[in-house]
């Protein structure tokens, strides 16, 4: 048990650094509509963007959403965590 939620502790702590490293953008669509994304970048320009979207009840910062962007970023690529939230 305490293993496990050390675990926890320790990927917490990893998406907290990974958020707070990441480049906040507000993006404007075609009808005005303002999207905030998050973008960290990847060492290269030249690496390949996955744009990750929240679940219904999510968020950018959502576990879900900051561990998928974590491994994809260690997979280089560039991500995207756009949020739909209101």
């Amino acid at each position: 048990m305490l293993s496990s939620t050390l675990r926890k502790l320790v990927m917490r702590n990893r998406a907290t650094a990974f958020h707070a490293s990441a480049a906040r953008e507000i993006v404007t669509t075609a009808d005005d509509a303002n999207l905030e994304v998050w973008h960290n970048r990847g060492l290269l320009p030249s690496q390949p963007a996955m744009f990750l979207i929240h679940g219904w009840l999510g968020s950018a910062t959502s576990g879900y959403t900051l561990s998928a962007a974590m491994r994809a970023a260690e997979a280089d690529f560039h991500t995207l965590r756009i949020n739909l939230r209101d």
